[in-house]
């Protein structure tokens, strides 16, 4: 179930199974009245690999002792399961296609399955990041998928449509960005986190990656309204969640 925010954007702090997702865009351009089916139950194996990975993290004392360097108060197993799941995405997709024609793939007669366009090879910011929230799910772990915006060229005046999850954790809140992993040269990879550093009274939301320091910012709804009453492990999706039929904008 989603919820619509101002600007065409949208939420969602549990994505049903086979649940009908928009894919079409916002208000500031794009497709409208693309679907997406969510049919998580189609990836119980890959699922269940990730967790595997995610536990083998957790009990690797290099890679622990690695983290504990990073000084992120980001919980160690949290980043564990983040890292899990970009390994399988990597796996999946080793050069990322370019986001704009992911949606080739669509049909605004018929909704198309999370699985075929996996297996079509043409997975975006959005397909990630629903997959990604589908995983969580299945670990119990409380994240929000958001549908939203994210700067481009260092130009607060220029932002782009992109999805990305938005979690809780110790009081602190973080953006995970799963489309957009961190590649370096020797050929390993680190998921994008950021930790949201400034979200006063702002159309978008200053975050720092808590690898390397970088800036990245978001935007979704009016102003931070995809940053309010974020899901936590003690608390359910909050009310006035919705399940609406219409595209993104």
């Amino acid at each position: 179930m989603y919820k619509e925010l101002g600007d065409g954007h949208l939420i969602s702090d549990k994505i049903e199974n086979n649940e009908a997702v928009p894919v079409g865009g916002t208000s500031r351009g794009g497709r409208n009245n693309l679907y997406m089916i969510a049919d998580f139950d189609s990836f119980d194996s890959l699922f269940d690999s990730i967790k595997k990975n995610a536990e083998s993290l957790m009990k690797n004392e290099p890679v622990k002792s690695w983290y504990n360097g990073v000084k992120s108060d980001l919980d160690y197993s949290l980043f564990c399961h983040m890292l899990a799941f970009n390994n399988a995405m990597n796996k999946i997709y080793p050069d990322i296609i370019d986001a704009r024609k992911h949606q080739d793939i669509y049909d605004v007669k018929e909704a198309k399955k999370l699985s075929d366009v996996v297996a079509h090879k043409s997975c975006a910011c959005t397909e990630f990041s629903v997959l990604a929230q589908g995983y969580f799910q299945s670990q119990n772990i409380p994240t929000r998928y958001v549908g939203g915006e994210v700067i481009k060229n260092n130009d607060l005046d220029d932002f782009e449509e992109h999805s990305f999850i938005v979690l809780s954790d110790k009081d602190k809140k973080y953006i995970y960005d799963p489309v957009n992993m961190m590649r370096f040269a020797n050929g390993s990879m680190l998921p994008r986190i950021s930790q949201v550093v400034d979200s006063e009274d702002k159309f978008y939301v200053e975050t720092k990656n808590i690898f390397n320091k970088s800036k990245w910012f978001y935007a979704g709804g009016d102003k931070t309204e995809f940053l309010k009453d974020l899901p936590t492990k003690k608390s359910s999706a909050p009310k006035g969640m919705i399940d609406k039929t219409s595209g993104r904008g």
